[in-house]
């Protein structure tokens, strides 16, 4: 499977040629603020390398409801927060919720490169390097390791860690922990090899 620089060099040579190994577009932040971007100010902290694309939505309450006596929804509010680490991408129509409780934070690491329609639930730890690819999604409270890529339409369910440097397949289901250096697929996912380190 490997890596997209595997399969076309010119990305990576491009990457190194640029600032920081990053690509590094000018623009102008008010102007993605003015496309639609909602960055709460609350209880977001980002780095100002951050990037932030039309209709992200960063910082609102997970989806949490509990029933009362009679047997209603009753929303269960949300006070942690959001970090977001240097030379971060969220991408279009990503959502980042906050944590649940106050002192506590849903994380995005450095380098951290999200594609279109992303979802981190609350509470997540995504730690550095991490790639996101189309539809990833992520319930509550799941840590994702250094150098991992999440494939199109993947599904992590709440509470999962997956290992660093990990790839999880193109709609794949993962319902269980997941170790350093697995290459995961299907529904429910299985583990179909080991990268090498």
């Amino acid at each position: 499977m490997g890596s997209v620089n595997d399969h076309i060099p010119g990305r990576f040579e491009f990457a190194l040629k640029s600032q920081s190994g990053t690509y590094t577009d000018t623009y102008d932040k008010a102007q993605f603020a003015l496309s639609g971007a909602y960055i709460n100010p609350l209880c977001v902290r980002y780095h100002p390398t951050a990037r932030f694309l039309p209709g992200a939505n960063i910082g609102f309450k997970g989806f949490s409801w509990g029933f009362d006596e009679n047997q209603t929804p009753v929303e269960m509010r949300h006070k942690g927060g959001v970090i977001i680490g240097k030379y971060v991408e969220v991408g279009s129509n990503n959502t980042i919720m906050r944590a649940t409780l106050e002192g506590v934070d849903t994380v995005i690491g450095d380098y951290v490169k999200m594609d279109s329609l992303v979802h981190i639930a609350h509470n997540c730890v995504i730690e550095d390097r991490v790639i996101f690819t189309a539809g990833a999604m992520l319930g509550g409270s799941v840590t994702i390791g250094s150098r991992a890529w999440l494939g199109l339409n993947c599904t992590i369910m709440n509470g999962v860690k997956i290992g660093k440097n990990s790839i999880i397949g193109v709609g794949a289901v993962v319902i269980r922990d997941v170790p350093a250096n697995a290459v995961m697929a299907g529904n429910p996912a299985r583990i179909l090899r080991y990268r090498n380190a």
